[in-house]
């Protein structure tokens, strides 16, 4: 519904890219040894399905691949995903390569290219819209929770997170996988047929089963049967899903362009 939407914010100009190509060369080999076997040798996911790197808010994040760093020493045992131990030179060539690989959601263009986002919003306009009609001051600060979002972010990620803000970008959102740690919790409270109740954080919920996890860190599976038992979740996030319906494509430019300044 917003696809159209989206790639019409904001000018996408291909331009040669400066990467080292030792670098990523480099990367390309440490890339093969500790995360093909899981996310494939292109780094699109693997057949499995696990997490497509090449749009990844991770690796298309502009800061030279701190952020990789920190994840790379905690892993996602959730998910499978381990920690691992890596000299800072050795993280520095795989955020090398995968930048190579990225697909536009964030640094990359191409297998071989940047893509820059050229921003044509109204950043005063935008200004505006954050405090009045977007609402976006309510729950969010300019010094607070989004101080430096536009020297951590490309324009193209601010973007897509306005947009498409859980997990991989889809709409309507997925339940279907674990939370992101990163993420504001999604709750969720289960009513069975006798009144009993329970409430956690939502771990899956699909049209057959619905887990959760209790405040003491059980996680409980209830088969579900049509509305039985009764399933109400609350996600932090959905006045964002909520909003993206009457977002135009003018406060989308203006809102996107303020941000970028928020350096």
């Amino acid at each position: 519904m917003r696809r159209a939407l989206l790639l019409s914010t904001i000018v996408f100009v291909t331009a040669a890219a400066p990467l080292l190509a030792q670098d990523a060369a480099r990367g390309r080999t440490a890339f093969s040894t500790y995360c093909a076997p899981c996310h494939g040798a292109d780094a699109r996911g693997g057949a499995e399905g696990n997490t497509d790197l090449t749009r990844s808010g991770i690796v298309a994040a502009n800061d030279g691949g701190k952020q990789l760093t920190a994840f790379l020493k905690t892993g996602r045992p959730e998910r499978r995903m381990p920690a691992f131990s890596l000299s800072d030179a050795e993280v520095a060539d795989l955020f090398a390569f995968l930048r190579t690989t990225t697909t536009g959601r964030g640094g990359g263009g191409g297998r071989n290219q940047v893509i820059n986002a050229v921003v044509v919003g109204d950043p005063r306009a935008g200004e505006t819209y954050f405090n009045g009609a977007g609402r976006c001051s309510t729950c969010h600060s300019p010094t607070g929770d989004l101080k430096g979002i536009g020297a951590r972010l490309t324009p193209a990620v601010i973007q897509g997170r306005l947009v498409l803000p859980r997990g991989g970008g889809t709409y309507p959102p997925s339940y279907s996988s674990p939370p992101d740690p990163k993420e504001a919790a999604r709750t969720v409270t289960i009513t069975e047929p006798s009144g009993e109740q329970l409430s956690g954080t939502l771990m899956y919920l699909t049209d057959f089963i619905v887990t959760l996890k209790d405040a003491a860190g059980v996680q409980h599976t209830f088969a579900r049967s049509g509305d039985v038992p009764r399933v109400e979740v609350v996600d932090p996030l959905q006045y964002h899903l909520d909003h993206m319906r009457r977002l135009t494509d003018k406060d989308m430019h203006d809102l996107t362009a303020y941000l970028v300044t928020l350096k």
